[in-house]
């Protein structure tokens, strides 16, 4: 439990177990020590969202429908609460809640955007290969197998996402979710790498000779695949 000694432009002076201290003035040191006196913050807006401090200051148990994870950024989520405290508004918790799940549930939201592509894109840890040719890991960075005799030997690869992305938006449990920034470019990665253009040449420069021709063994197979469909529908 802490008491407010006194209330300064950018500064909280308080006591604590017995202590005085000077905290810096923040959304969350004012909600904490203003509003909850120190102790645990527990707030609940709804029968559908409800928030719980855990044992260690600023770090939060956040509840939205079914979904549950835990929230770190302290200043936004008593930005949140007292928001709804003083107007009822939800929309900044919602907007908060919706993007810790994006970013905390990336690869599954990946996962579904590309299940299209299941037989071509698999999914490790830090990983993501498509045709056993080329991965892009968890930072969007992407790569090219070096060696095909290697089950894992990846060189590095000068990739850039082109254009504007479009937002994409999955349906979860808690409502639509935007995939994040770098959710996106991840999945333009992937996307690109899954039909990658061959008359870029800064792209096909950096491609080992074995890589260029299995692309190219591909190509030839998808076309004679499509040409079977449309022979079978004449």
């Amino acid at each position: 439990m802490s008491v407010v000694l006194e209330e300064r432009k950018d500064l909280l002076v308080v006591i604590r177990q017995g202590k005085v201290e000077t905290l810096p003035k923040t959304p969350y040191t004012i909600l904490k020590h203003l509003h909850f006196r120190g102790r645990r913050i527990i707030y609940t807006f709804n029968k559908e969202m409800k928030v719980v401090e855990t044992y260690d200051d600023g770090i939060f148990n956040a509840h939205m429908k079914s979904g549950h994870l835990q929230i770190r950024k302290r200043d936004r989520l008593a930005e949140a609460v007292i928001e709804h405290h003083e107007k009822g508004e939800t929309s900044n918790f919602q907007a908060l809640f919706s993007e810790e799940y994006a970013e905390q549930n990336r690869l599954e939201l990946i996962k579904h955007l590309v299940g299209e592509y299941r037989g071509r894109v698999r999914f490790e840890e830090n990983l993501t290969e498509v045709d056993g040719l080329f991965a892009v890991d968890q930072h969007g960075n992407a790569y090219v197998k070096d060696d095909s005799a290697l089950p894992a030997d990846w060189r590095k690869l000068c990739l850039v996402a082109q254009g504007q992305l479009t937002p994409r938006y999955v349906e979860t449990p808690i409502g639509p979710v935007r995939l994040d920034e770098r959710g996106l470019t991840i999945l333009a990665k992937i996307l690109f790498l899954l039909n990658p253009n061959m008359e870029d040449s800064v792209f096909a420069s950096q491609l080992p000779d074995w890589v260029r021709r299995r692309i190219e063994v591909n190509h030839i197979e998808k076309e004679e695949s499509q040409n079977e469909v449309q022979e079978h529908w004449r």
